[in-house]
This record gives structure tokens, sequence and C-alpha cells, in this order.
């Protein structure tokens, strides 16, 4: 899981280094080793999504028992969060065969997608 751990890390870091106004809404000590979840300000990830689907990047707006809706979190809300935000939420999940290049290829295209988006 270490390994998990770290690829995970290094997703939200390049993300976060690469884009303005985003928001690790977990703190590090308390994610799960393979779950990632940001919220991206001014974006739909409805659109985000479907942007990542046609690069063959899998994510979801919502939590995994949540799955499928497309209303912001309450969870989110409950944080405090403005729709601002939350209306720009995206879980990434990664696993014993995710890759290094596996994850260079998610920045990239969550970065690319994020900037079309933001124009």
């Amino acid at each position: 899981m270490e390994r998990v751990t770290k690829l995970r890390d290094r997703l939200v870091d390049d993300i976060v280094a690469a884009l303005p106004d985003v928001l690790e809404t977990v703190p590090r000590e308390h994610r799960v080793p393979g779950v990632a979840h940001l919220c991206i300000k001014g974006i739909e990830s409805e659109a985000l999504l479907f942007l990542l689907d046609q690069a063959d990047v899998c994510a979801s707006a919502a939590s995994a028992c949540a799955s499928g809706a497309m209303e912001p979190s309450h969870v989110l809300a409950a944080m405090g969060l403005s729709r601002e935000w939350t209306n720009g939420a995206l879980r990434l999940s990664l696993g014993h065969t995710t890759t290094d290049a596996d994850i260079d290829t998610a920045v990239s295209t969550i970065v690319g997608a994020v900037t079309q988006l933001r124009r």
C-alpha cells in the first residue's frame, strides 16, 4: 500500500502544482491509500468527467457510495464549501496495478481538460 500511497500523493501534488484553485478535501493522514479527492473551483464535474472519459481516464464526481449522483455532495457542503467548489468535485481511485505512467497520463489529461473548461 505504501507504493499506492506515494502514487496517490504524486497525483494530487502534480495536479495542485499545475492548476490554480484546486483543493484537497481530506488531510493526507486521514486518506485511504488508493483514493484522491479534490475540488476544482469554477468547473462543472460533469463536463470534466466527459472530457476525462474521452481520454480513457476513469474518475467520478461522487463518493463511491453515491456514485452516479450528479448533485453536489452534502458532505462537502457540510464542510463549508460553496457550490463554486463542490460543483468541481473529483474522485480518483488507484490500485495495485496503477503505474507511474498512469499517473503521468492522468495528470496531463486532467490539467488539459480543466484548462479547456476554464477558457
